[in-house]
């Protein structure tokens, strides 16, 4: 049985397979690409593809794009009354990879190897894992893109060099220092945004457009931006265009009967060149290129030893990319491989190695992010605080374990509450909650000892996947578990865990942060405030038994009452400054959204508003914003 490796992409996916020592992707009628596009008709079977974006103009509220950027969150749409969430998107997108290749090769997939961001959390490799599931695929093995990238590169060309792989998507960019010394290529650092990436570029032109729009005709605006179908075409249009100006220094984005309004059709015709390209696009770049420095630092390397830079993903086919790369670093980027399929044929190759296939190149990955647990330690204002303790590093290599003491609080303390962390910040709770371990019915500590000694192994598998294990070493006890962290359980987790610690009189963090329980922010970046990674605490932290607590409710459906629409018009407008400095890439669609539903809701025009406090609500919702 083959090992089927599959690049489960946001703009595109693919899937290949190695015959004859070579790796390969099956193609569909010439292409190798299928478009991650999904689309529930009102009847009939659900398309995905091309087939569902040709039905997409007709039916954008049907049509289902880009989820990928939604793996690992608890977020629902609702299609004919059913909740449909990323994972469904993701397990129909498989099974039409299947079909394909079970039409192409003549076998039907069944262990795969897929391709993940490295950049992806604890949550979404779970929600990866479940959608192939549903598909009925059995995934012997997540590999981070970035790394299946460079496999695919290394395969036939034995060498020795140090090589970046950057990778910038349609939806989020990863980059990786590999080290490939002759066929072992071992990855040194990774770093990334796993919210960059082409999408983002769409937005802002989407938003440039629609501000051309609105300087001639702020009804006509406010219209094409509450219909669907209005901005489906827009984003096509713009999408082409993009691409246009990869190779061409203008272009011009026509896209006749955009909208209908009062009777009357309104086209547009906007010319374009590759210059206001750029100034959309670098700020993005600017992001990258910080990444870039990151994983420098992490791999302690400077931009001389890199040998190679690979280009992987389709937004680096933009020139800017190239000539920041070369600007900042001197470096001369290379894709050799078409950067859209390097992923899906590492994936395979991979998979072939699973299989024991003698292919050459053999893979060494490491943890793209670093994991920890809530420790208590005493202050020296007497206040004790409940900070975020690493076990197991950044770029720890996979697989790997680490292995860390504490002590209990109190010599008769009865349960261990062990809250798992991932990411970097003092403060747990502004980290990534993984879940909780618990050992209860603990005796006493014997005569004259302080505390109990409590271990914590923390343990990744070779896709990246972590479980942890609490020995309580006086008795032996212990309790292990695999951590697949929803956004609705790493909600529940993390609202019990503040409620416990406020009620224990502890405070998150080190007495740096000027808002420990996050009470004041609107929204929390895990990734915001770097902390250094030293070694933990000296105390799990303890709580009594989590009080239950909901999760984030989904927006309604019809959008509420014209009353609710100019409240959330007027919170967002009222907080513009913070969306600006949080949320940089979206906050100008978000205060247009908001912008436009006055107008209309002063025009009068109520369903437009309506529909744009829709629009609103799943944005913010999608981004974690709540006002």
């Amino acid at each position: 049985m083959t090992t089927f490796g599959i690049d489960l992409g946001t703009t595109c996916s693919a899937i290949g397979w190695v015959r004859d020592g070579q790796a390969k992707l099956l193609d569909q009628d010439g292409s190798m690409l299928l478009p991650s596009v999904v689309l529930y008709p009102e009847a009939g079977p659900v398309l995905v593809g091309e087939a569902a974006e040709n039905l997409g103009l007709l039916h954008p509220d049907r049509l289902f794009r880009s989820t990928k950027r939604d793996m690992g969150t608890n977020r629902r749409w609702n299609v004919d009354g059913a909740k449909i969430g990323p994972v469904d998107v993701a397990e129909h997108i498989l099974r039409a990879l299947c079909a394909r290749a079970e039409a192409v090769a003549g076998e039907k997939p069944h262990d795969v190897v897929i391709s993940i961001p490295a950049w992806f959390q604890q949550s979404a490799r779970g929600d990866t894992r479940q959608a192939a599931e549903q598909a009925g695929l059995n995934v012997v093995r997540l590999i981070n893109e970035p790394t299946a990238a460079a496999l695919a590169h290394a395969n036939g060309k034995p060498q020795d060099r140090i090589a970046l792989v950057f990778d910038l998507g349609g939806g989020t960019f990863d980059v990786s220092i590999v080290d490939q010394q002759g066929e072992l290529v071992e990855v040194l650092a990774s770093r990334g945004d796993a919210r960059l990436g082409g999408d983002d570029l769409d937005q802002r032109l989407l938003q440039l457009t629609l501000d051309h729009l609105r300087a001639d005709d702020p009804k006509l605006a406010a219209a094409a931006a509450a219909q669907p179908d209005a901005l489906e075409k827009l984003t096509r249009a713009l999408r082409e265009a993009k691409h246009t100006l990869s190779a061409d220094l203008k272009t011009v984005v026509r896209v006749p009967f955009l909208i209908e309004l009062a009777g009357k059709p309104h086209h547009l015709e906007l010319a374009l060149d590759r210059d206001t390209l750029n100034g959309i696009l670098q700020p993005l770049v600017d992001r990258a290129l910080a990444c870039v420095a990151s994983v420098l630092t992490d791999a302690k390397r400077s931009p001389a030893d890199i040998d190679q830079v690979l280009l992987v993903g389709g937004a680096t086919q933009s020139p800017l990319v190239w000539e920041a790369l070369h600007g900042t670093y001197g470096w001369e980027a290379s894709s050799a491989i078409p950067p859209q399929e390097a992923v899906a044929l590492g994936a395979a190759l991979q998979g072939a190695l699973i299989d024991g296939v003698e292919i050459g190149p053999q893979l060494l990955d490491v943890a793209s992010h670093p994991i920890g647990v809530a420790a208590m330690h005493d202050g020296p204002d007497r206040v004790t605080y409940v900070s975020n303790a690493i076990i197991l590093p950044r770029n720890s290599p996979l697989p790997g374990r680490h292995t860390h003491r504490f002590g209990t609080g109190e010599s008769e303390q009865p349960m261990v509450v062990l809250t798992i962390l991932q990411g970097s910040e003092r403060n747990p709770l502004r980290n990534l909650i993984l879940g909780k371990l618990i050992i209860d019915n603990l005796p006493p500590a014997p005569e004259g000892q302080d505390a109990r000694p409590i271990a914590v192994e923390v343990s990744h598998d070779a896709s990246g996947m972590v479980s942890v294990r609490m020995i309580d070493e006086l008795s032996g006890r212990s309790v292990e578990k695999i951590l697949v962290a929803s956004g609705e359980d790493a909600q529940e987790v993390r609202e019990a865990a503040m409620q416990a610690w406020k009620e224990s009189g502890l405070i998150p963090g080190d007495g740096s942060d000027p808002d420990p329980y996050l009470e004041n922010e609107q929204t929390h970046d895990p990734a915001a405030i770097p902390a250094p990674e030293g070694p933990g605490e000296q105390r799990p932290a303890m709580d009594s038994t989590p009080r239950a607590a909901t999760g984030a409710s989904e927006p309604s459906p019809d959008g509420g009452k014209l009353a609710d629409a100019a409240a959330a018009f007027a919170s967002v407008l009222k907080h513009a400054g913070m969306l600006a400095s949080q949320h940089p890439d979206h906050a100008p669609r978000l205060t247009q959204l908001a912008t436009d539903g006055q107008a209309a809701i002063t025009g009068g025009q109520d369903a437009i508003a309506l529909t744009l406090h829709d629009q609103l609500a799943d944005l913010q919702f999608g981004l974690g914003i709540y006002l």
